[in-house]
C-alpha cells in the first residue's frame, strides 16, 4: 500500500494513548485482584457484612473487572502497535463508555445522596465527610467515565488516526469486515445478554411485563435471552437483515418488561434487597426509583432503540462513524 504524505503520522498519539490505556487495564486488575484478596480474608473474620452478602456472587460480579482490565490491555497493546482493529475498538468502546458514563454520572447524582445517607446512619459516620466522599466519587466517575472516552473519541475518529493505522497495518482485519456502527450493535447485543448473568447478588431475578420472575424460570429467561443475543450479534455481524428485525424486537421487549412494573406502581424492592445490618437495624441501601430516576431509565433505552434505527441504513452501505 502506497503511502499518502498529505496525512499527520499519529504514532505517537497511538503509542501514548495505547499506554494510558495499559496502564488502566493494570490498575483494574491490580483492583481485581486485591477485592479477591480482601474477600478471602473476610471469610475467616465476623462480619455482618460478609455473611450477608454471597461469597460465589461478588466473585462473580468482580470477575466483570477482570474482565474489562484484561480488554484495556489488549487494545493499549494493539493501539501502540497501531492494529486497525485496536482503534475500531477502542472507538465503539469509548463510545458506548461515554455514553454510559453521562447515564451512570446522573444516576449516580440523584440517587447517591439518598445511598451515601443511608450508609452515614448505618456505619454512624459523619455525615459532612460522607457528602464529600460522595462529591470525589462522582468527580471520579465523570473523568473515567466521560471525559477519558470522550479525548479517546475525539482521537480516534480522525482521518489522520485512520489514515496512520493503515499505513502500519496492511492486512484486512475482521473489524474492517462490518461497518462501525453495526459492530457497536453487536457488542451492545452481547454485553446487555451477559451483563444480567453477572448482576445476581440479589438472586435470579427477571421482568416480565406485571411480573418479576425468579429462581429457575427466570434462570431459564436470562440463559435463553444471553443465547439469543449472541446469535442475533453474530448474524447482524453478516449484515442479516431479518436479525436486525429480530433485535428490534428483542429490546422493544425487554424495554417495556422493565418500565411496566413501575408504571403500575409495583415495589423497587422487586429489583434490589440489597439490606446492610448494623446488628439491629436492617437498612436497603438501594436508592428508590423516583420520577428522576425512572426519567433516565426511559431515556436511556430510548436512546438505545434510535441507536438500531440508526444502523438500519448500515446493512447496505458500509459507512463509518
Amino acid at each position: 500500500m502506497e503511502c499518502n504524505p498529505n496525512f499527520k503520522d499519529q504514532k505517537g498519539g497511538l503509542v501514548f494513548f495505547g499506554l494510558v490505556k495499559v496502564l488502566f487495564g493494570v490498575v483494574i486488575i491490580l483492583f481485581f485482584i486485591m477485592t479477591l484478596f480482601t474477600l478471602v480474608l473476610s471469610r475467616s473474620m465476623d462480619s455482618n457484612l460478609t455473611q450477608q452478602l454471597s461469597f460465589s456472587v461478588i466473585i462473580a460480579e468482580t470477575f466483570m473487572y477482570f474482565i474489562l482490565g484484561a480488554s484495556l490491555i489488549i487494545l493499549g497493546i494493539g493501539s501502540i502497535k497501531k492494529t486497525r482493529w485496536a482503534r475500531a475498538l477502542t472507538l465503539i468502546f469509548s463510545w458506548m463508555t461515554f455514553v454510559l458514563g453521562i447515564f451512570i454520572s446522573i444516576v449516580f447524582y440523584l440517587a447517591g445522596n439518598y445511598i451515601f445517607s443511608k450508609v452515614a446512619a448505618l456505619a454512624q459516620l459523619d455525615s459532612n465527610a460522607v457528602q464529600i466522599v460522595r462529591g470525589f466519587v462522582l468527580l471520579f466517575f465523570i473523568f473515567i467515565l466521560v471525559i477519558v472516552p470522550g479525548v479517546f473519541i475525539l482521537f480516534y475518529r480522525r482521518n489522520s488516526v485512520i489514515r496512520t493505522v493503515e499505513k502500519y497495518d496492511h492486512k484486512e482485519r475482521w473489524t474492517d469486515k462490518c461497518p462501525l456502527p453495526l459492530l457497536a450493535l453487536c457488542f451492545i447485543l452481547c454485553f446487555t445478554g451477559l451483563f444480567p448473568l453477572f448482576t445476581t447478588s440479589t438472586g435470579l431475578a427477571a421482568p416480565f411485563f406485571c411480573a418479576v420472575i425468579k429462581g429457575l424460570p427466570a434462570a431459564v429467561l436470562l440463559i435463553a435471552n444471553a443465547v439469543i443475543c449472541i446469535y442475533l450479534a453474530v448474524q447482524i455481524y453478516k449484515k442479516k437483515n431479518r436479525s436486525w428485525y429480530y433485535s428490534l424486537y428483542l429490546y422493544l421487549f425487554w424495554m417495556v418488561s422493565v418500565f411496566m412494573p413501575s408504571f403500575f406502581g409495583y415495589s423497587s424492592g422487586m429489583y434490589c434487597s440489597t439490606d446492610l445490618s448494623d446488628g439491629k437495624n436492617i437498612v436497603n441501601i438501594c436508592a428508590p426509583p423516583g420520577q428522576g430516576m425512572l426519567t433516565m431509565g426511559v431515556l436511556l433505552w430510548t436512546l438505545l432503540i434510535l441507536f438500531i434505527f440508526y444502523t438500519k441504513r448500515f446493512l447496505r452501505y458500509n459507512d463509518n462513524f
